[in-house]
């Protein structure tokens, strides 16, 4: 590897960290990301600077704890101030592009990119979290959404595919050019996020009679923080899910990242056959993680390993 090597930063939506045959998960198949850990370095005690999507993305781009760069919620988003890694790296000589989902402002904003291919940008976004802590409790129901598990298809899926496809024909294009300069190419899909709606061939990965089951799910063993409980109140999926609905939703978690991996293997795979692997130094990394379940919790935003602890290696 030269002294300035490429950089394929590979970034994912809410993948908790021991979702992944290498980090000794027993059911979850993800061949892809085994390898690149085989492969590569993976580190086993890494943890988001925030359970929550827009704060953690904007740590990510700053260097920045939230409390300094002051996006709090998925209302405050990273929009190019103060200045992001991909600034530092334009200034070097680097080209930097971005593909996928940014969650940061969108419009007239330099984020930090040269070029933004599908984009997902934060517009008048809601600041759940500050909703949550006021004296007057908002109530946010979110029962609705457990309708929204098992197997089909969705528009995050045909996004992401779409990512994949771009990030594809972007490493063939770069291998073919002529090398003026190293690049830097980060790419972002929104699964394994919510919905839990799962590809088939995914979720059948994951048959309901060989699935395990949630931890901490006793009365005893639930949250007691004041906080936690409120969380848990507002975002109320497993008030709605009965033990049948559960392990679906389950099940569908675990198929999003076996789908998620796939998608890693079809870009890793492009990188080789377009000649710059040698060259190109590889990270894979999430935004937070996901309780599914453990504490009849869902989604993020506790502190807890299931929502603040992520996966990362690099090769």
């Amino acid at each position: 590897m030269s002294n300035r090597p490429n950089v394929l930063l590979l970034f994912s939506d809410e993948h908790r960290h021991d979702a992944m045959g290498c980090a000794g998960h027993e059911r979850v198949k993800t061949p892809h990301l085994d390898a690149l850990a085989e492969n590569g370095t993976r580190f086993t005690q890494a943890f988001t600077p925030s359970p929550i999507c827009v704060p953690a993305r904007a740590a990510l781009a700053t260097g920045q704890y939230v409390h300094q760069n002051r996006c709090w919620s998925n209302a405050e988003a990273y929009s190019g101030d103060p200045i992001s890694w991909g600034h530092h790296l334009i200034e070097q000589g680097h080209r930097v592009d971005s593909i996928g989902k940014l969650h940061y402002r969108g419009g007239e904003t330099h984020n930090g990119f040269e070029e933004e291919i599908l984009p997902l940008y934060i517009r008048n976004g809601v600041g759940w979290i500050k909703g949550l802590l006021r004296d007057h409790e908002a109530f946010f129901d979110v029962s609705s959404y457990v309708r929204e598990i098992g197997p089909g298809s969705d528009r995050y899926t045909d996004y992401d595919l779409g990512v994949t496809r771009a990030a594809r024909q972007w490493l063939s294009d770069a291998g073919q050019a002529a090398p003026e300069k190293p690049w830097v190419l980060f790419v972002s899909w929104l699964r394994p996020h919510y919905p839990l709606t799962c590809p088939p061939e995914y979720y059948d990965l994951y048959p309901l009679d060989k699935m395990d089951s949630a931890r901490f799910v006793s009365d005893a063993e639930l949250p007691s923080h004041p906080v936690t409980r409120t969380i848990r109140r507002n975002f109320n999926y497993d008030d709605a899910f009965d033990e049948a609905g559960r392990q679906i939703a389950r099940a569908s978690y675990y198929g999003l990242c076996s789908f998620l991996d796939a998608q890693i293997g079809a870009v890793l795979d492009t990188l080789d056959q377009s000649g710059q692997a040698d060259n190109t130094l590889v990270i894979y990394t999430s935004d937070h993680g996901d309780h599914n379940g453990d504490r009849r919790m869902w989604t993020k935003m506790s502190l807890y390993d299931e929502s603040a602890r992520i996966p990362m290696m690099m090769r």
